[in-house]
């Protein structure tokens, strides 16, 4: 998994949610002041990203024997959603318990370049 395949399916998320709700997403309530700019335009952007309060990958669950990408704040998101708040991209339509999991493989490979 590259971070070319995560990137695709982070904006196939967004590009699937806008078709499905007739207009692109908010992401604007996303960013933290005072925080690393939220968003995935590289793989160092995502990994230092920061979203509603939370970093979206805690550094202590990358690349870690036993797997701890499923902890990620940013799986959690698409997968339940996080601190009470709805599953992401909320309202959906989400990615495929698949898709999720080439995230979680790509952060346990260490969120390679």
């Amino acid at each position: 998994m590259s971070f070319a395949n995560v990137k695709a399916l982070l904006n196939k998320a967004l590009a699937d949610f806008a078709e499905s709700s007739g207009a692109p997403a908010d992401m604007s309530g996303h960013q933290v002041s005072g925080k690393p700019p939220f968003g995935w335009d590289t793989a160092d952007q995502l990994r230092k990203a920061w979203g509603k309060g939370v970093q979206l990958i805690q550094p202590e669950v990358v690349g870690k024997n036993p797997k701890m990408g499923q902890k990620a704040n940013l799986v959690v998101d698409l997968k339940t959603g996080l601190n009470g708040r709805p599953r992401m991209p909320m309202g959906g339509p989400y990615l495929t318990d698949a898709e999720i999991q080439q995230i979680i493989d790509w952060i346990d490979a260490g969120c390679p370049d």
